[in-house]
């Protein structure tokens, strides 16, 4: 097996996934990192013994379990959360055992003596979050066959302790799941067996605490098979009875420890090395299958990512073009109909002398008030060209988030779909459409595994969070002054504005002064009509830089990548996918190879006794 890690790892460095250092695939280096992890784990066991671990939720009797299974109470019992540290109980021809902490390891020759120093120590907080492991070696026939691994609670109130146990669920062989019967087909109690199938584990349920519920034993098998059917064998039973009836050496076959034991037994065969064989097997196919998924994710979201920008560019140079027009013919407008139009009401009044008349003129056709008027009507549209581009884009930003939302939650409407085909395939219902059925035998997809590990989406959470809102960084105003040529406006303005002045400034009549300063403002509109403040549109050129400002902005932040980088990227994922594939039908067929070898052999019933010594 060690030539198939070799070769996985090889592959594994040179993916094309785990070199990709966009802020659009952060989320996986991690998941990629694990995956890894797994694979020195799957190296390091390969010359171990066959591990059975129990794991379960808190209070599931886990512990009761493991002290019925070796006829002992070695592991801890109590009201509180029994198991703080990994408890490994293996073969040994002499009694062992050894206590490891963060700071090293320290042994005991007398199990008895380790029990009563670790209930002495139970309440001594310092002590039980220093302390990692217990071993404990036993002259018991059935630690022959396997390691027995005790697991602190999932759904503990302690983060430590569960991530002790979920560290550890690579390095287990067959997983014993222990259930609490008063509570099946809990949510969390689904997530975790989804992720333990999804490492390629062999799992058996064992329903504790029978004793408890008001419900025949078939009726707690029922429930827990329609809930849980990703476990092909569950062990109804009493850990507590077990415990007090092996303690009483009441042990018989019919006893549910004595079927936990024949159906491990049966798990693993009388070839223990080739189930070993079998178990690394299957592991490394789930670890390659879980980076072909983490891989064709990667596929998914650079396509929908390429296809998102390319639509963000598009609608941002529509939104451009209609803002700057639209701001473009109000600055128009007002030029040719509401550029001095107040102050010529002002110098039109009918009560008003020769000499205000010429004031007013003095005050209002200058070069100052002519720039003064021409730059706040700018600065007023480009408030205006701002206020556009903060609401249209708010809307793409949303827009987009939307889009990217549906996009996770199809895919993991996919993988729903994938895990319920599955279900159907691997509990054998009763099909009507023998083609649907044919279908799914046939969909390569579908395996043990189900992608369980690839969390679909999960890196679009981060990226959701990331990405936008570009309208934030829209600023025009403070840019208008650099784009317009309010002076050279106003110079026109004003020279024009001299010519007429000095050849009408002989009337003193005011309606005639009106009518003539009425000709002003006219020839001064008309001169502004043909200038390059105008006829230059300088609001779109003020839209275009926003318009590449934001477009900047949302590369930067969606992918660092424009859409033919993505395009490229896409072809590289998709040809690294081809080693794993490789590699993957060649385990395939080692494992078809290793499940025959077993059916040859034949397999003997083994007397209960005998095992528990």
């Amino acid at each position: 097996m060690e030539q198939y890690i070799d070769k996985l790892h090889e592959i594994m460095e040179e993916a094309p996934g785990r070199s990709e250092e966009s802020t659009l695939f952060a989320q996986f280096q991690p998941l990629f990192e694990e995956n890894k992890g797994c694979l020195d784990i799957i190296r390091g066991s390969l010359n171990l013994p066959i591990k059975v671990v129990l794991m379960g939720e808190v209070k599931a009797g886990k512990s009761t379990l493991i002290n019925s299974i070796l006829g002992k109470r070695l592991s801890r019992t109590s009201v509180l959360e029994a198991t703080s540290a990994i408890y490994h109980f293996y073969y040994s021809e002499e009694e062992e055992c050894s206590v490891i902490t963060k700071n090293g390891r320290f042994k005991l020759q007398d199990v008895d003596k380790l029990v009563e120093m670790l209930e002495e120590k139970s309440g001594e907080a310092a002590f039980i979050k220093e302390c990692t492991n217990i071993e404990i070696g036993l002259n018991l026939p059935i630690l022959k066959q396997f390691d027995l691994i005790d697991t602190p609670g999932l759904g503990t109130v302690t983060d430590s302790n569960e991530e002790i146990t979920k560290r550890y669920i690579p390095w287990a062989d067959i997983v014993i799941w222990v259930f609490n019967s008063n509570y099946i087909g809990q949510q969390n109690v689904r997530d975790y067996i989804f992720d333990i199938k999804g490492q390629g584990k062999e799992m058996i349920g064992v329903l504790n605490r029978i004793d408890e519920v008001c419900a025949s034993q078939e009726e707690i098998m029922a429930s827990a098979e329609r809930d849980m059917p990703e476990i092909s064998t569950y062990i109804p039973l009493s850990a507590y009875q077990e415990l007090e009836a092996v303690e009483r050496g009441e042990i018989t076959p019919n006893n549910g420890v004595a079927r936990l034991l024949n159906a491990i037994q049966e798990e693993i065969g009388e070839d223990i090395e080739n189930k070993k064989k079998e178990v690394i097997t299957q592991s490394l196919l789930a670890l390659i299958e879980r980076e072909i998924g983490y891989h064709d994710e990667m596929i998914q979201i650079s396509n929908q990512v390429q296809k998102m920008i390319r639509d963000y560019e598009g609608s941002i140079h529509d939104i451009h073009k209609e803002i700057s027009e639209e701001i473009q013919e109000k600055f128009v407008s007002w030029i040719k109909y509401g550029f001095l139009a107040d102050e010529m009401r002002e110098m039109n009044q009918k009560k008003i002398s020769l000499e205000q008349l010429g004031q007013l003129e003095t005050e209002y056709l200058c070069e100052e008030h002519i720039n003064e008027t021409i730059q706040e009507r700018i600065q007023d549209l480009c408030q205006q060209l701002e206020a556009s581009w903060e609401k249209r884009v708010k809307q793409l930003d949303d827009s987009c988030l939307e889009e990217l939302r549906r996009f996770a939650e199809n895919l993991h409407i996919e993988q729903e779909k994938l895990y319920n085909s599955t279900m159907l395939f691997n509990e054998e219902k009763h099909v009507e459409d023998i083609e649907q059925m044919e279908t799914l035998k046939d969909n390569t997809v579908i395996k043990d595994s189900l992608w369980d590990s690839v969390k679909i989406g999960s890196a679009l959470t981060g990226y959701i969070a990331f990405l936008g809102p570009a309208a934030a960084s829209v600023s025009v105003v403070s840019a208008a002054l650099s784009v317009f040529p309010v002076v050279l406006a106003g110079g026109l303005a004003v020279g024009y504005l001299r010519k007429v002045y000095d050849k009408h400034s002989s009337k003193r009549e005011v309606e005639a002064y009106q009518g003539e300063i009425s000709e002003k403002v006219k020839g001064i509109r008309e001169i502004l009509m043909g200038c390059e403040l105008v006829t230059n549109n300088h609001f779109e050129t003020l839209s275009g830089q926003v318009e590449e400002q934001l477009l900047n902005q949302f590369m930067n932040q969606s992918a660092m990548k424009t859409p033919i980088e993505l395009e490229g990227l896409v072809k590289q994922l998709e040809e690294g996918l081809e080693p794993y594939k490789m590699l993957e039908k060649e385990l395939a067929e080692t494992l078809e190879k290793t499940q025959a070898i077993e059916e040859i052999i034949d397999y003997k019933d083994f007397n209960i006794d005998d095992l528990l010594g």
